[in-house]
């Protein structure tokens, strides 16, 4: 909970309706993205980890490209 607020658990969900989600929470959200072996890759956003922020004020999403290629 943030301030008395529930938080959804978005592990997994596509990046753009966990956001739409999380709107409606009025929590601020950060967004960090990762990639395997610096590529981005492409494909649909998924959220691949969520934590409240060190200071409280927010949500940190990271997420990453559900297809970041082959040989990885």
């Amino acid at each position: 909970m943030d301030g008395g607020r529930e938080v959804p658990n978005l592990l997994a969900y596509e990046y753009h309706e966990a956001k739409k989600l999380l709107d409606k929470s009025q929590l601020l959200v950060y967004v960090i993205h990762t990639a395997a072996r610096e590529k981005l890759g492409s494909g649909i956003q998924r959220v691949v980890r969520q934590r409240l922020a060190a200071d409280g004020s927010g949500l940190e999403l990271t997420v990453s490209m559900e297809d970041w290629g082959k040989g990885v």
